[in-house]
């Protein structure tokens, strides 16, 4: 079944969402009927909001939608509707859900928010810190990176292989993808760990959107990668939740064919609450090897509900960005509700501090008699 609007409660938005009539020329209008279409289409298609609203409250998520009607009320530009939008998109959570202008469209100040999303931190390094310790900085998990990252870890496989302790920076790391990673996952891990996996929500929407994604990427492989999980979500019930074809299971157990000898016998991973997405993913996989330790503070909570979508707004100004999948963790492993917490704790630097004092931090415990 398609969720009901009754779940809303005393969400007093839904009750006067409404068609506004179309006027292009007037900018508040636009923005207001974007505004007004968010939170009814948030229950009825995003994987998270159910529970999100049940989480937050009603009065909450009306104030938010009160605080961005009086913002609009000030006709605001093309630019200043989609910071907005996004503002008041967020209140339902604050990773997986973005608002960003229509391809081909862009804001009206686009000095201040570019249509196109900033540049990537830089490449993965390597850096030896002595002949014991190497420090992998790793400051994005994107798809272009995969490569590079594989390149790397070949190229070095020798002095990597003689070198006992590993240090992986991931902090600021705001995710990507999880192939992007398989290569040092198979470098490090040296015990079988589960998988967990996720389920998609169908509904007409998600259907449409999740067929319309690869335009929005210009990816060539991308419409053969979701073929089969469109036919599995055209031949379920509106409302029902799918795994992709070929995942019986919701978890599944992965051996490593890297002998032991060769890992690194000690690994500190030092996250942060930047580290989102696909950066907790390999949080998740990476804690579950023996040699493994996390340090810092914990990550930014933005994984539970995943594989964003695009929905044009009514204006067709702007995509409403929201997820369609659940991870299979819930309701027993939630990541979206503190995070994840380290092994060892390390306390916020002062303002102005090095960041690579805590590189030190670390190096000190790994080459520990």
């Amino acid at each position: 079944m398609a969720i009901p609007l009754a779940l809303a409660g005393g969400l007093a938005v839904l009750a006067t969402t409404r068609a506004l009539a179309a006027d292009p020329g007037n900018g508040q209008g636009a923005c207001r009927r974007d505004l007004e279409f968010i939170p009814g289409f948030l229950l009825e298609n995003d994987t998270g909001a159910p529970e999100h609203l049940m989480r937050l409250g009603g009065p909450a998520l009306d104030k938010a939608m009160a605080e961005a009607r009086d913002r609009i009320a000030a006709d605001p530009t093309g630019a200043e509707c989609r910071s907005i939008l996004k503002s008041y998109a967020r209140a339902w959570r604050l990773g997986h859900i973005d608002v960003s202008p229509a391809p081909g469209k862009t804001p009206g100040d686009a000095a201040t928010l570019p249509a196109e999303p900033p540049a990537r931190p830089g490449l993965a390094s390597l850096r030896w810190l002595s002949d014991k310790t190497v420090l992998v900085t790793l400051p994005t998990f994107d798809p272009a990176e995969r490569e590079h990252l594989e390149a790397l870890l070949v190229s070095q496989r020798r002095r990597l292989d003689r070198t006992p302790n590993w240090i992986l920076d991931i902090r600021d790391n705001d995710g990507g993808s999880d192939s992007t990673y398989a290569s040092l996952l198979d470098a490090i891990v040296i015990s079988p760990r589960v998988e967990v996996g996720a389920e998609f929500l169908s509904t007409p929407a998600n259907i449409a959107n999740t067929q319309g994604v690869c335009r929005v990427y210009q990816d060539k492989s991308c419409e053969a990668a979701v073929a089969p999980l469109v036919s599995a979500m055209k031949a379920a019930r509106p409302g029902d939740y799918v795994r992709p074809p070929g995942v019986t299971e919701a978890v599944s157990v992965r051996r490593d064919h890297r002998a032991p000898r060769e890992a690194p016998r000690r690994v500190g991973v030092v996250i942060d609450q930047a580290c989102a997405s696909s950066c907790e993913q390999f949080v998740l996989s990476v804690r579950q090897s023996y040699n493994v330790k996390l340090f810092g503070r914990r990550t930014a909570g933005s994984l539970d509900y995943s594989n964003l979508r695009p929905q044009v707004l009514p204006s067709g100004e702007r995509l409403l960005w929201y997820a369609t999948s659940r991870s299979l963790r819930l309701p027993h492993l939630p990541v979206d509700a503190a995070g994840i917490p380290p092994d060892v704790y390390l306390p916020p630097a002062a303002a102005g501090a090095d960041p690579a004092a805590e590189i030190v931090r670390v190096r000190a415990w790994l080459e520990a008699p």
